[in-house]
């Protein structure tokens, strides 16, 4: 995985106009992660610092690089992990937030595995995702995998998908919550709202139900639309 700094800081560097999208990331993700026992892979200072909720665990995988900053936030609760292996036991946080974890580099449906291990029976996986096809490419030089091939990589470890939201730096008004009901409506609803999206906030329920749901996401974001 080739992973150089989060997101969100990345574009507000070179772009101002994407503060806002930013709080907008950092709210969606305080609001799932409220006082719940959380595992955050990756880095976002921001994020950190708006969500630490007494129970925020922090784990900064070592292929990232760049050499990232120790979060000031609770340093004692933050480990370099190899993401293959994460030193957790089974069934320890209620969330584990994966930012910017899954774009960049090659499929690693090991570390998927992971997740869903060191996940409570009842928890939930969120990923951060950047969707290429609708930001400024000579940000992010290289091969951006798609948002459909995510999801469908979270369904094949049978995680369900059950909440994809957005945001886009140039119209607030795609900030939104949207239930992933199968019909043709709400088909027809994300295959928009992947065309407008920058950022897709993913979350998804620990289930062994899954696989079932794989051929619906395929066919709205996976090989029909392509990876960018």
């Amino acid at each position: 995985m080739e992973y150089t700094k989060s997101f969100c800081q990345g574009v507000s560097d070179k772009n101002g106009s994407a503060a806002g999208m930013t709080s907008d990331v950092v709210r969606k993700l305080q609001s799932v992660i409220s006082d719940r026992r959380t595992l955050f892979i990756g880095y976002d200072e921001d994020i950190l610092n708006a969500s630490d909720n007494g129970k925020l665990y922090c784990a900064i995988p070592k292929t990232f690089s760049e050499k990232v900053p120790w979060p000031k936030i609770r340093p004692f609760k933050t480990v370099a992990v190899d993401v293959n292996s994460l030193p957790f036991a089974d069934e320890t946080f209620e969330i584990v937030v994966a930012n910017h974890c899954f774009e960049f580099g090659d499929r690693n449906i090991n570390f998927l595995n992971e997740i869903f291990r060191v996940l409570k029976q009842d928890g939930k996986a969120v990923t951060t995702v950047i969707n290429g096809r609708n930001l400024n490419r000579k940000l992010f030089p290289g091969k951006i995998r798609s948002p459909g091939e995510i999801i469908s990589d979270m369904n094949s470890v049978s995680f369900r998908i059950s909440n994809i939201w957005g945001t886009n730096r140039k119209s607030r008004l795609l900030s939104y919550d949207f239930d992933c009901n199968k019909n043709k409506m709400s088909e027809l609803l994300l295959f928009f709202f992947h065309l407008l999206s920058d950022v897709m906030v993913i979350t998804a329920d620990k289930t062994d139900e899954a696989p079932e749901a794989i051929r619906f996401f395929d066919g709205i974001l996976g090989e029909k639309y392509g990876t960018i």
